[in-house]
């Protein structure tokens, strides 16, 4: 049975790449809609007053709109985001309460990044583990309209196509990155334990 869940990436500086450790990336999937993400909080980092071109610490401290990059307030879009998957946590069943591999074994990770609908990135897979990180930054650049969404795909060599865990359209680009990011739980999605996703502009 299919069931939908939420994955973790989070900022990597530039130059760091796939973790050395980490084996090769998945095959075919199921082809799959995305699940309703959770709540997305209210913008609780809006209202700050510097404008454009201001010298800055944190997006808090531009106005509106503005994000802090590289030390100064500049436009939130369109803009160069630095993006890497560091973590998801899974659950010990599958959606449907079932053990990941027929015999028991612990489910293959990977997870494959998508704007406006288009993969722009996938990990590596990670071979019998519940707990998976990543170190693979990706740069992409985002604009308002943006759509960012991502999907968990377990491995299955000897299937016809991998199974998919879960796939989740991150919600309201702009509070997002103003937020920082996006982190907590999908309680639509019990395949996944926790997530945490953060952003950082170029």
């Amino acid at each position: 049975m299919r069931q939908w869940a939420t994955v973790v990436w989070a900022v990597a500086a530039l130059g760091c790449g796939e973790d050395a450790s980490v084996g090769g990336s998945g095959g075919g999937h199921d082809d799959a809609g995305p699940a309703d993400a959770a709540p997305m909080p209210a913008d609780a980092r809006a209202g700050g007053g510097r404008t454009e071109g201001a010298v800055c610490f944190d997006h808090v401290e531009c106005a509106a709109g503005l994000v802090c990059a590289v030390g100064v307030c500049g436009a939130a879009f369109p803009r160069t985001y630095s993006l890497s998957f560091t973590s998801i946590a899974l659950a010990e069943t599958n959606g449907a309460g079932e053990p990941w591999d027929p015999g028991g074994g612990l489910p293959d990770p990977y997870v494959v990044l998508m704007v406006d609908g288009a993969e722009i990135h996938r990990t590596a897979t990670l071979t019998d583990v519940r707990g998976a990180t990543w170190r693979s930054p990706v740069e992409v650049e985002l604009d308002a309209g943006s759509a960012l969404s991502f999907a968990v795909f377990d491995a299955d060599p000897e299937a016809e196509r991998d199974e998919s865990v879960g796939e989740v359209d991150v919600p309201n680009i702009g509070v997002v990155v103003r937020n920082g990011g996006f982190r907590g739980q999908v309680p639509s999605l019990p395949a996944i334990v926790d997530f945490d996703l953060s952003v950082t502009p170029r």
